[in-house]
């Protein structure tokens, strides 16, 4: 990862990994016999990581949660953006690799309904199959949207800002829709 942090992804190769890491590259080839598993690695292990640090079980409402999201996003991106970024280099890579498109698909799949799964302790009345998807989905393209923000800008109050604002907006949505 510090190669990509470093240097850009254009930049990850057997060679560098090894002179990086002070291995042969038949150790690297051993545990990944093309580099595009070492690309699915990095996506499977940054899936993962995020699957595990965001458990919603001690947040006391969605909007609460939402706002630790926002928090623990742009925390991970100012430690880790070489994570964010090769996820997205990943996805750019899906649309001319379908065996990348196919699990990223999947994982993405996969995680989508882990999550949804873990937030729908937030409301008293179970939420129907099609609100939880779009919730999961519409958090999910926010906080895409966010990485890809904060990145490029930094600006952290701007960005909890909009984000306590993006939770209320989901909250009262989520509300509203379940009065009906």
């Amino acid at each position: 990862m510090s190669i990509v942090r470093d240097h850009g992804f254009q930049e990850l190769s057997a060679n560098r990994i090894a002179d990086v890491a002070g291995i042969s590259k038949g150790g690297i080839f051993h545990h990944f016999p093309q580099i595009e598993d070492l690309y699915l690695y990095i996506l499977d292990s940054t899936i993962e990581q995020f699957s595990e640090d965001l458990d919603p079980s001690s947040y006391r409402s969605l909007g609460d949660y939402i706002n630790f999201v926002s928090d623990y996003m742009m925390e991970f991106l100012d430690e880790s953006p070489e994570r964010v970024i090769a996820l997205y280099y990943f996805i750019s890579q899906s649309q001319h690799n379908a065996e990348y498109q196919k699990r990223l698909k999947i994982m993405m799949e996969d995680s989508l309904d882990d999550w949804g799964d873990k937030i729908s302790f937030f409301f008293e009345t179970p939420i129907s199959k099609p609100d939880k998807d779009f919730l999961i989905r519409i958090m999910d393209i926010y906080f895409g949207g966010l990485s890809t923000h904060y990145l490029m800008f930094k600006d952290k109050r701007r960005y909890k800002k909009v984000s306590k604002g993006f939770g209320s907006l989901i909250t009262d949505y989520l509300e509203n829709r379940s009065k009906r």
